[in-house]
């Protein structure tokens, strides 16, 4: 009993300890991500093997980042594990030491010059040192010497020996055949008589023999005996024609064998192009052998005449007028065959010029063929002059002014006495540039003829100065402004006492940018003249702070609200003491995202300047609706809750009822408690008609009964259970909890 006890104890500690256990991930990142070696030796190790003395390979470390950042070295060597750094070996590239014998472990390390955390090392790359021999030979010849030609040369059963002098000490060694090269290597030839081995620097020769292939005697070529041909689709052609073989197959027939079609590209073929009467054969070649078809060419068919079918809608013309064709119909005559309608564009028609009095036929050529026809040409009209029908409205000048040609009337007058109005557009006139005292006319020309004009011009008025006759509206000035004209006006004030309003467009002001405190006047110029008007400018207002005068309406919220500006007043003081009331549209507030329970102030900006707003933000709680249930009754533990937190349900049967379930928003939970959401819950139960009393009553005193007899385990037993219940209750709390918070 004692054991079973503590078996189940055991278990019990067991649930509870891991109940609710969380998998921790490590996660790891390698350091050397961003670079990379270029040779494959550096990434997975080498070996190189060099004689005493001889010239070794630089061993190549160069390292790339992804990012193209600049990179720096470092060599080393390793003993038994242990780096130990390299005097003057800070390049990408290293040559190793070859003057004395034994092995050298070489290692490079690369780091990021500007994140030299960021680091990677090589594979070792093993450089082994080996005295130099006297020489080397061949001790022992491969199994095979004699060779037929395209064969490779096969070292095996070769013993290749290096011997050193004997003062070395070094006794003979037999080379494997990774420690030498031997040469020629591929296909040999008979001109190869001997293999050359090659072990550091020094040679020895191989004697082989290489027999030429002897090929089988080739049959002789087949003989062509025929050139057979199926003539082509066309062999009827006119004169000047080219040759269409279409439809042609030469084949060429052989002594033995299949017979071969040939392609176009094999044969020779005469005659092809501008076949004339005479050719009656087309003859075909082949590799010296010829064949031949017939074709019939019948003479060309050649124009002979051609007619104005249908003379142009139009016969007379103006002088100066050119030919028009329109209407016209050409035909043409041939020796053989119907005529055919030739189109205008393929037509030569002279005179192709306008037309004179003198010309009276129009000829028509095509392909060197000719026919004409009358036309009758009336001399042109011709201008004779142009007069002024109608006087410009200004004939008195000023001078310096231009004349304007405003209201003239002008008409062209022709040979046979008509007229017609001109375009002032079409007129030049002359002088164009400003008019002098010495201007009476003006010259009027169309064309080649002219007429005159009689106009006056009087002394020019000479400006005397300009005045401003009434003040800007505005002449106080905030340092940085422009000074701004209107409502300014000024007249220039001329020789006779005469005044002319001026347009401020017209104006030159100076200065014409941002105002100054030391500006304290404005020069305003027309024409060389100038006159001075007086401003005023005060020094610029900063703004220097701004404050919260009035806090908003609502300072707590709950999390997930936005703050409201609502009732908040805030107001800018600048340098000059002045106060601003600021909109709160102008104001710009952080944060300006859903609250959370960690902002504790607002931040309010203005035009680079800031204040703050303390607030305090709850977390969000939910509300919890009991919807009375029939046949008994149920409480809560809370009415409103947070995410996440536990409520109990106590649900009451009335007599003669049981709980059949409690629900919450509508679904059923196990037990009595449940977890609340984020959202608003309604909690109600089901209750249903339970058992006869008697059948509960004598569970009960079975129950009884069994707790009465003295044995304790079974009451353990029950203790046991309830508790791992509570803890197994515990877990799903914890794994729900968890996987709550995981999804937010």
């Amino acid at each position: 009993m004692k054991k079973t006890r503590k078996r189940i104890l055991s278990i019990f500690l067991t649930l509870l300890l891991t109940a609710g256990s969380v998998p921790v991930t490590a996660w790891a990142e390698d350091a050397a991500d961003g670079l990379a070696f270029a040779k494959d030796y550096m990434k997975n190790g080498a070996t190189f093997t060099y004689g005493t003395g001889k010239t070794p390979e630089a061993l190549d470390g160069t390292a790339t980042a992804k990012d193209g950042s600049s990179v720096v070295y470092q060599w080393y060597t390793s003993s038994e594990g242990k780096l130990s750094p390299l005097k003057n070996a800070s390049s990408a590239v290293y040559t190793p030491d070859t003057e004395k014998a034994g092995t050298t472990i070489y290692v490079v390390e690369a780091k990021l010059a500007a994140s030299p955390e960021t680091a990677l090392k090589s594979k070792e790359v093993k450089v082994i040192v080996k005295s130099a021999p006297e020489k080397i030979t061949v001790t022992s010849p491969p199994k095979k010497t004699e060779y037929k030609e395209g064969e490779s040369f096969d070292p095996a059963g070769m013993a290749v020996t290096a011997v050193y002098k004997k003062d070395s000490q070094v006794p003979s060694e037999v080379l494997s055949g990774s420690d030498y090269t031997i040469a020629p290597k591929g296909s040999l030839t008979p001109a190869d008589t001997q293999i050359t081995i090659t072990y550091l620097g020094l040679t020895a020769v191989q004697p082989i023999t290489v027999v030429k292939e002897q090929k089988p005697k080739e049959d002789p070529p087949p003989v062509l005996t025929e050139l057979r041909l199926t003539p082509p689709d066309r062999t009827d052609y006119e004169e000047g024609d080219s040759l269409d073989i279409t439809g042609l197959t030469v084949t060429a027939v052989y002594d033995k064998g299949d017979p071969k079609v040939l392609s176009p590209g094999e044969y020779t073929i005469s005659p092809t192009d501008n076949l004339k009467t005479t050719d009656t054969l087309v003859t075909v070649g082949y590799s010296q052998m010829t064949a031949s078809f017939p074709i019939r060419v019948a003479p060309a068919v050649t124009l002979d005449r051609i007619e104005v079918t249908k003379l142009p809608d139009t016969l007379s013309y103006t002088e100066g007028e050119t030919f028009d064709p329109a209407g016209m119909e050409v035909s043409a005559f041939f020796t053989s065959g119907a005529p055919k309608v030739i189109s205008s564009q393929e037509l030569t028609m002279t005179p192709d010029r306008p037309l004179t009095a003198g010309d009276n036929v129009i000829t028509i050529t095509y392909q060197g063929k000719s026919t004409s026809f009358s036309v009758t040409v009336q001399p042109a009209v011709t201008l004779t002059g142009i007069e002024v029908t109608h006087q410009p409205d200004k004939l008195t000048y000023t001078e310096g002014e231009r004349f304007d040609p405003s209201g003239m009337e002008v008409s062209a007058v022709y040979s046979d006495l008509t007229k017609k109005a001109l375009d002032t557009k079409d007129i030049g006139f002359s002088p164009e540039e400003d008019l002098t005292l010495q201007d009476t006319k003006i010259t009027l020309s169309y064309k080649d003829k002219t007429a005159t004009l009689d106009i006056k011009v009087l002394p020019a008025l000479v400006m005397e100065r300009i005045q401003i006759t009434a003040p800007p509206q505005k002449v106080n000035y905030t340092e940085g402004e422009v000074f701004d004209p209107a409502g300014m006006e000024v007249f220039a004030v001329y020789s006779d006492s005469t005044r002319k309003a001026l347009d401020t467009k017209e104006l030159s002001i100076t200065p014409d940018g941002a105002l100054k405190t030391t500006d304290t006047k404005v020069i305003v110029s027309y024409k060389g003249k100038t006159a001075e008007q007086k401003i005023q400018v005060v020094a610029a207002v900063t703004l220097e702070k701004i404050t919260i005068t009035t806090p908003p309406d609502k300072t707590k919220y709950t999390e997930g609200e936005t703050f409201s500006t609502k009732g908040m007043e805030v107001t800018a003081v600048f340098s000059d003491s002045t106060k601003l009331a600021i909109d709160s549209k102008d104001l710009s507030i952080s944060p300006d995202r859903a609250l959370k329970t960690s902002d504790k102030t607002v931040t309010i900006t203005y035009k680079g300047k800031t204040a703050e707003q303390k607030i305090s933000v709850s977390e969000k709680t939910y509300k919890i609706t009991v919807k009375d249930p029939s046949n008994g009754t149920i409480t809560v533990s809370k009415t409103t809750a947070k995410e996440g937190d536990k409520i109990t349900v106590t649900a009451k049967a009335s007599k003669g009822y049981k709980l059949k379930n409690i629900l919450v928003n509508k679904k059923a939970i196990k037990g009595n408690s449940f977890v609340m959401p984020a959202e608003d819950v309604t909690v109600t139960a089901t209750f249903v008609k339970s058992v006869s009393s008697s059948n509960d009553s004598d569970s009960k005193t079975k129950t009884l009964k069994a707790a009465k007899t003295g044995d304790p385990a079974p009451i353990l037993m029950l203790s046991l259970m309830a508790a791992v219940s509570a803890g197994a209750a515990v877990v799903l709390l914890k794994k729900k909890f968890l996987g709550m918070a995981s999804k937010k």
